[in-house]
């Protein structure tokens, strides 16, 4: 199940997912998309309306209904205008949240028979272009990211990054991303997902299971290892395909 809530705490509804969600991806804007990673290897994307009392504030538009019969003074057809959401919180606000495709998923991600569980989701538009470019990158349990076009949930590609069953949530700055993977963290281009452009290497016998970049100092990335560790890294020194 998925809670939605106001920036105070105030829920604004609830949202029975299809499958045990491991990892989300949201964008909003004027066509707020909502991606869900699931246990079962799964990939679902979702549209949302956002209403407040009887207005659209954000996301698709319901068609209003021709109504037989009727006609404006001008002659044309008269419209009846869609009708909000009955189940508004106390301060007025809806979501209404709907299933919009489903995922492709790679023969590759089959392991006999149970596909591997979604360790880390990025959603984000290349730079210069409109909600219909969206992508999104994903890594599971298999160590293979893969890369899909947000509008239909279409693959455009897998990429092996060479550690299986290691693969952890997924961090963005600019154009690169950031896949913890082993002990060590890939980069890879966000764009292209077609190859592993570096990597930095962490402490042998670990492995990273969280990524972020720092707000302030983008070149700076934490990773979070499995015995608690943190690891910094200043990844402007990726050169010769290591960082440090």
């Amino acid at each position: 199940m998925l809670h939605f809530f106001e920036a105070d705490g105030t829920l604004i509804t609830t949202y029975p997912a299809t499958h045990v969600v491991t990892q989300l991806a949201f964008d909003s804007g004027d066509s707020p998309l909502l991606i869900t990673g699931g246990s079962d290897g799964s990939i679902l994307f979702h549209n949302l309306t956002l209403w407040k009392n009887d207005a659209v504030l954000a996301g698709k538009r319901p068609r209003s209904k021709l109504i037989p019969g009727e006609f404006n003074e001008n002659g044309s057809p008269k419209r009846s205008k869609p009708k909000s959401p009955e189940n508004k919180n106390k301060n007025g606000f809806a979501l209404v949240v709907n299933l919009e495709s489903i995922g492709d998923l790679p023969p590759s991600c089959f392991d006999g028979g149970k596909l591997p569980a979604v360790k880390g989701i990025s959603l984000y538009a290349p730079r210069g272009n409109g909600p219909n470019a969206r992508k999104v990158v994903v890594s599971d349990d298999s160590g293979a990211v893969r890369l899909y076009f947000a509008k239909n949930g279409t693959m455009i590609r897998t990429l092996d990054i060479g550690e299986p069953q290691t693969s952890s949530s997924i961090a963005k700055t600019g154009v690169t991303l950031a896949i913890g993977a082993g002990d060590g963290v890939s980069f890879v281009h966000a764009s292209k997902a077609d190859k592993v452009l570096s990597r930095c290497e962490g402490i042998t016998g670990t492995k990273v299971i969280s990524v972020a970049y720092d707000v302030l100092i983008p070149s700076y990335l934490y990773a979070g290892l499995d015995n608690g560790d943190v690891l910094l890294f200043d990844t402007k020194f990726r050169a010769n395909k290591e960082a440090r």
